[in-house]
């Protein structure tokens, strides 16, 4: 919980610094419509992994499974996108926010 703290601090910040006034509220919305709209369809895959895997593995790791699929998914996920979150990305980014 200590790191979803600090994810939202962080991201809100940024939003309200780089985006203009006139849009801020829509861009809002659709971050919270995409971040709160997903966690239902996490919850059936999280099911439909334990599920499967309780008929490949023993219970205890079945109910496991889906920490482990997310753990190995943010990590490619973190992979493939950590190099093109740089300063000189974000600090593009606060110059577009200015001019407009």
């Amino acid at each position: 919980m200590f790191f979803a703290i600090l994810w939202n601090v962080v991201t809100v910040s940024m939003r309200q610094e780089i985006i203009p006034d006139h849009i801020l509220g829509r861009v809002n919305s659709v971050y919270r419509f995409f971040a709160l709209g997903s966690q239902p369809i996490g919850a059936v895959l999280g099911g439909v992994i334990v599920t499967v895997s309780v008929h490949l593995f023993a219970r205890g790791f079945a109910l496991r499974t889906p920490m482990i699929f997310g753990a190995v998914l943010g990590l490619i996920v973190a992979y493939y996108a950590l190099p093109h979150l740089t300063q000189a990305k974000i600090d593009e980014a606060r110059g577009k926010g200015d001019k407009d």
